[in-house]
């Protein structure tokens, strides 16, 4: 009987070839975080100093009211959400030139991945942050909330195209193309017309 590992070996992750060597590492990543961070802070923490004072910056509390949990919780969610669907990064990943992808396909991933890519965040958390960290000893740099919502984070510059396969052309047209569609005879070998078979037989009488 065939144990877990061995299962495991038999049928090994899928990695399209066109991602082979473009997955974003832990360093540029945490860079990437950090300026969407800086990015949030930048445009939330104003609303939230008028809203609470300078005291929320040295508060504790988890959440400090209604407008709190709009800005701190609902709105980094909907709008990295949001940066993801429609661009794949957020605007720090596109500051490092990386983006999202299916993890095996390679392709755009689905607004279901990416909201469950979100929610990973929370158990990539944990564990004094361990999921986050686990980045760097992935062969593919996938965190737990990537692992859990089945996705990559890839350099946009360095995934390889497929190459289209070039149909040769042929040094002999074929006989359908040679001949027109609607079954009338070919330019060279058309017949003439009656009035040049008279003009021609005229000028000869004379």
């Amino acid at each position: 009987m065939k144990t877990q590992r061995q299962y495991s070996r038999a049928w090994p992750a899928i990695e399209p070839p066109e991602l082979k060597g473009a997955y974003v590492g832990f360093w540029a990543r945490f860079l990437a975080s950090l300026l969407d961070t800086i990015l949030i802070a930048i445009v939330t923490y104003p609303f939230l100093i008028a809203a609470y004072g300078w005291a929320y910056l040295e508060s504790w509390i988890f959440v400090e009211g209604p407008l709190d949990f709009i800005l701190s919780w609902m709105f980094p969610a909907a709008g990295i959400i949001g940066f993801w669907v429609y661009y794949s990064a957020t605007p720090g990943k596109m500051a490092i030139g990386a983006k999202i992808v299916d993890a095996a396909t390679g392709q755009q991933p689905t607004q279901w991945q990416l909201a469950k890519r979100y929610m990973g965040y929370f158990f990539s958390s944990i564990f004094l942050c361990w999921g986050f960290i686990h980045v760097a000893f992935n062969p593919r740099k996938q965190g737990w909330h990537d692992k859990f919502a089945k996705t990559v984070v890839v350099y946009s510059n360095r995934v390889h195209q497929p190459e289209m396969p070039i149909k040769p052309k042929a040094l002999f047209p074929s006989a359908k193309q040679s001949l027109p569609l609607h079954g009338s005879l070919p330019v060279a070998v058309k017949r003439p017309r009656k009035e040049e078979v008279f003009i021609g037989t005229s000028q000869e009488g004379v």
